[in-house]
């Protein structure tokens, strides 16, 4: 599918680009900060950006376009199940406006991803807003927000939580999604590949899959359920009042992800879950076990430069005082 590219930035003409998908069009545009009801915005505008975060934000729609093809004919309650996982991860909210809004913060473009995909399907827009931090090691951050219910916002509270994923947990799609969109969140999938010395040198791959969380009747549960689909998992305490949820065993790691890949949408830890279930077969043959490792540095690479790329777009939002408006046509 060949997307429509429309660079203009003046006058009426406020979309900057448009990708096509099943139910319309993802168009992105460029406002400035202080609007905020892009529905009443019409003041000519002519502030342009870079050729380079041009291209980066046409990659960004195009990617965005294609992992919306792929969700949009979900069932809008495994959608569902999928963001409030995630949102239990890395979002935060605020219901002090009159239309509650929930968001994340992050420099990462597969965080960023998995937050606007069910964004997009579900509430039709996300507003992407990019400022400095002087104090932060990471200097500029992005914070795409939408719109939703006041009963969403309700729902992320702790106290509400444990409800919520009652009804999850006796549907195996609900459950999936949302343990997909936590592991898009709070998750990490480590390819790993370990030394041993005795009884001779030799690498051997040994993949890890953690949670981490605050919330420790959170990761009890999923210990709880998890142990219902013979995965096995433990639970211990990470640092910072944070607690962690770790499944290390291959055979528990291979049906976790068997259940949970195909509602993910953080390209980075989908690429790595990938290479996991690719390399679980793998022992003690060097060549092959060195060939994972190689695969995951290629991946770790890769990924940084796509980081790097961001944050100069991120950069140049914030420098220029320019929101990206995306919604579909």
């Amino acid at each position: 599918m060949v997307a429509n590219f429309n660079l203009k930035l003046c006058g009426e003409e406020h979309s900057i680009m448009s990708y096509p998908v099943n139910s319309g069009s993802i168009v992105a545009m460029m406002v400035p900060v202080k609007v905020r009801d892009v529905e009443v915005f019409s003041e000519e505008y002519s502030e342009e950006l870079s050729i380079s975060s041009l291209n980066v934000l046409k990659h960004l729609v195009a990617m965005i376009g294609r992992l919306y093809d792929r969700a949009i004919c979900w069932e809008l309650d495994v959608l569902k199940a999928y963001f409030y996982g995630f949102l239990i991860g890395d979002g935060s909210y605020s219901s002090l406006s009159r239309t509650p809004i929930v968001s994340v913060e992050t420099t990462h473009l597969g965080t960023l991803l998995s937050f606007i995909i069910p964004s997009l399907i579900i509430y039709k827009r996300v507003i992407i807003y990019s400022y400095s931090r002087r104090e932060s090691f990471v200097r500029v951050k992005l914070r795409p927000y939408t719109y939703v219910e006041r009963s969403s916002i309700r729902s992320l509270t702790s106290n509400v939580i444990g409800h919520v994923l009652s009804n999850y947990v006796e549907n195996e799609s609900l459950w999936y999604a949302f343990n997909a969109g936590l592991i898009d969140s709070d998750g990490t999938i480590v390819p790993c590949v370990k030394l041993r010395h005795r009884p001779r040198p030799v690498y051997y791959f040994e993949p890890e899959i953690d949670v981490i969380n605050r919330n420790r009747k959170l990761l009890e549960l999923l210990c709880r359920v998890w142990r219902r689909y013979n995965v096995i998992g433990f639970i211990r305490y990470h640092h910072n009042a944070l607690h962690r949820y770790g499944i290390h065993n291959k055979g528990s790691i291979g049906i976790f992800l068997s259940k949970v890949m195909k509602y993910m949408f953080n390209i980075e830890r989908l690429s790595k879950a990938q290479l996991v279930m690719k390399g679980l077969n793998v022992k003690y043959v060097p060549d092959d076990v060195m060939l994972l490792r190689e695969t995951s540095d290629k991946i770790n690479k890769h990924y940084q430069q796509l980081k790097t790329q961001l944050l100069r777009l991120a950069q140049e939002l914030a420098n220029k005082r320019l929101n990206i408006l995306l919604c579909i046509k």
